[in-house]
This record gives C-alpha cells, sequence and structure tokens, in this order.
C-alpha cells in the first residue's frame, strides 16, 4: 500500500511505518515494507503532538521492548460501527498475547461472527498499534495477515522475545 498523505514516518531494519495524524489521533500507520513504496516527503507542517511519543514507543518495539501505545490517541473514525469495535477489542490485546477471531467476535457481542472480524482486521488502518498480527485462527494457526505471514510471525517473535527478556 502506497502512502499518499502522510505525516509520519518511522523508519525500522525491513522497511518503515508510515501514517496519517488527523485532529483526533493516528488515524492511519501502514507497513511499508519496500523502499521504493516509500512516500516522497513527510508533510511536517501537519505533524502532531504525538509524533514523537510514536516514534519512542515504536523504537522501543523493535529493540524488544514490551510497549503499550495508550499514549496515542486514536481516530478509528474511517471503519464501520462493527469495524471499530473489532478493532477496539482487538487493541485491548496486551503486548505479547494473543486472540482468535471467534473470541474478539464474542467480546463485541457478536458470536458466530469470526469471518466477519477477520474481514474487519483485514482492513484495520493502524498497524501494530491495533494489533491485529495478535489475532490467530480458532485452530491456533496464524490465519491471515494484510502484509503477510512473515510480518505477522516477526511481530508475533519479536513480542515474545520481549516478554522473555523483561521476565528475567
Amino acid at each position: 500500500m502506497t502512502e499518499t498523505c502522510t505525516n509520519f514516518c518511522f523508519r525500522f531494519v525491513g522497511g518503515a511505518f508510515c501514517g496519517f495524524f488527523s485532529e483526533a489521533g493516528l488515524k492511519r500507520l501502514s507497513l511499508v515494507p519496500d523502499e521504493k513504496q516509500m512516500p516522497a516527503a513527510v508533510d511536517k507542517a501537519r505533524k502532531a503532538s504525538w509524533d514523537k511519543t510514536l516514534h519512542r514507543l515504536l523504537a522501543d518495539y523493535f529493540s524488544a521492548t514490551p510497549v503499550q501505545f495508550d499514549a496515542i490517541p486514536l481516530d478509528m473514525s474511517g471503519g464501520t460501527p462493527f469495524q471499530q469495535k473489532v478493532w477496539r477489542e482487538a487493541y485491548r490485546i496486551p503486548y505479547g498475547g494473543t486472540s482468535t477471531y471467534g473470541t474478539l467476535a464474542q467480546r463485541i457481542g457478536h458470536p458466530g461472527a469470526a469471518r466477519a472480524t477477520g474481514s474487519a482486521l483485514g482492513v484495520n488502518p493502524i498497524c501494530l498499534v491495533v494489533p491485529c498480527h495478535r489475532v490467530l485462527s480458532a485452530s491456533g494457526t496464524l490465519g491471515g495477515y494484510y502484509y503477510g505471514l512473515p510480518w505477522k510471525e516477526r511481530f508475533l517473535a519479536l513480542e515474545a522475545s520481549g516478554l522473555a527478556a523483561s521476565q528475567k
């Protein structure tokens, strides 16, 4: 996915996260795994006050330090009411934890809507911060991931190593 309007960019080994802060909060955060798809420039005039906080949290995350993104307000106004419920519930999955599509569906009051929950997560506009990578299939397999299963595996492994290191 190529970002057309971005006012946030965080580069890390293997890619970047580029996104957009609205007046209400973080509206979009996309994984940009290919340097060719990087936005030409970040609109610095529209940087939000949360920019430095998100940079620090992402740096900690990629250093395998357990983080919570609750200091960053989220703007989920781009989703349907159902999608917003799913994204809010996924946001509650703790660092290093996992859930299933069916469990999330039950938690938002829609038992039996595991597929719809998966579809909502498939269009999650706030990658990593709304941790759809932490949602697995009922059998415990990875299920799907918009950016590909190798990225989902990488994020889960990074979190597992962060938890292990923090418990020593």
